[in-house]
């Protein structure tokens, strides 16, 4: 069994296609952004677990560990490749029914890269796409 005051009270996981380079860019960005001392302070121990995955098939990336931490969210980068290939669809949409399934302890956070994303996924995805494309 895990200790819970050694292991981090949050972990943030950032899911995108392989192929979208734009979102490796934005990837380490936020990885870069969260892993820094002041979020050490605010959460307290080690910080905030950032954890980037990326493939080219959902199937290749190993499952979310939902309970590896008290509380975890997954931002997905959707893309116009992802929005498209019906296996991915697939895979955000049972991320979306997993994170439900935890409560407020899991979150599913998808963003919509650009408009045509909204499009392809044909409402497939019950959950609120963040739009990147709109201010």
């Amino acid at each position: 069994m895990t200790n819970m005051d050694s292991r981090p009270q949050f972990a943030l996981h950032i899911v995108r296609h392989t192929d979208f380079a734009l979102g490796g860019h934005i990837a380490k960005r936020l990885q870069r952004h969260w892993s820094t001392d002041p979020y050490r302070q605010i959460v307290g121990g080690d910080g905030i677990d950032v954890l980037t995955r990326h493939a080219r098939d959902p199937g290749a990336m190993p499952p979310i560990d939902w309970d590896a931490n008290p509380t975890t969210a997954v931002v997905v980068l959707m893309d116009r490749l992802l929005a498209t290939q019906t296996s991915w669809v697939d895979y955000v949409c049972r991320l979306a029914e997993e994170a439900d399934a935890r409560g407020f302890a899991g979150r599913l956070f998808p963003v919509a890269m650009d408009a045509e994303v909204l499009d392809a996924l044909d409402d497939r995805l019950r959950a609120q796409a963040h739009r990147w494309d709109a201010p």
